[in-house]
């Protein structure tokens, strides 16, 4: 994952803190929107 990914990923995170999503919601969610790569 890039700087820039990471970033964004960061960001998502912190802002959905306030909501019951789970990090693995994300990781799940994320990549395939992002078009990113193991």
């Amino acid at each position: 994952m890039g700087l820039i990914s990471t970033i964004i990923v960061a960001i998502v995170q912190g802002v959905t803190e306030l909501f019951p999503i789970s990090s693995l919601g994300h990781a799940v969610v994320l990549p395939p929107l992002m078009r990113l790569s193991d």
